[in-house]
C-alpha cells in the first residue's frame, strides 16, 4: 500500500505540474500572439513613415524651383528680360497673397519688345524657368501710326504674372 501511496502522489504531483505547466504554456502563447500584432502593427506604421519621408524629400527637392521673396523675382525677371533682349519698362510689384500652402507674389511689367519673336522668347524663357511663373494677363499694343507709314515699331506689352513660393512648415 505503500507503493501504490507513493505512485499516487507521484502521479498527483505529476497531473499538477502538467497543468501548471499547460497554463504556463498558454499564457507564453497569447503574449506571443499580441507581440506579433503589435509586430505587425509597426511594421505598418514604418511603411507609413516611410512614405511619407519619401514624400518630404521629393517636396525639399522641389523647394528650390520656387521664389523666395520679391528681390529675387526682380532680378529673375530682369535677367531674362536682358537674354532675351526685350526692355522693362515698368515693374510694379503687388501686395502678396498668402494662401494656405503658398504665397502668390504678383507683379505688373510694362515691357517693350522688337517684335514678336522677341517677345515669345522671353515668354518662353519666364515659362521654362526653373522657378514657377504663372502669366494672368497679356496685352500687346503696337503704334498703329508707325505701321500705317511702313516703319518698323516696337510692341508695348502689358503682362501681369506671379510667383509661387511654398510656405515652410
Amino acid at each position: 500500500m505503500n507503493i501504490n501511496k507513493n505512485t499516487l502522489v507521484h502521479v498527483g504531483i505529476i497531473i499538477l505540474v502538467l497543468i501548471i505547466a499547460s497554463n504556463i504554456y498558454k499564457r507564453q502563447k497569447d503574449i506571443l500572439r499580441d507581440l506579433k500584432k503589435k509586430e505587425n502593427s509597426e511594421l505598418e506604421k514604418n511603411k507609413v513613415i516611410s512614405n511619407i519621408n519619401q514624400l518630404e524629400k521629393l517636396l525639399t527637392s522641389y523647394r528650390p524651383l520656387f521664389v523666395k521673396d520679391n528681390s529675387l523675382l526682380i532680378t529673375t525677371i530682369s535677367n531674362i528680360a536682358r537674354e532675351t533682349d526685350v526692355k522693362i519698362i515698368s515693374f510694379q510689384p503687388r501686395n502678396e497673397i498668402k494662401l494656405p500652402t503658398y504665397i502668390k507674389y504678383p507683379v505688373d511689367l510694362t515691357l517693350e519688345a522688337r517684335n514678336y519673336h522677341f517677345l515669345g522668347r522671353f515668354l518662353s524663357k519666364l515659362e521654362s524657368y526653373a522657378q514657377v511663373f504663372v502669366v494672368e494677363s497679356l496685352r500687346v499694343a503696337s503704334p498703329i501710326s508707325a505701321l500705317a507709314k511702313g516703319k518698323e515699331s516696337n510692341l508695348e506689352v502689358s503682362l501681369s504674372l506671379y510667383a509661387v513660393s511654398l510656405l515652410k512648415e
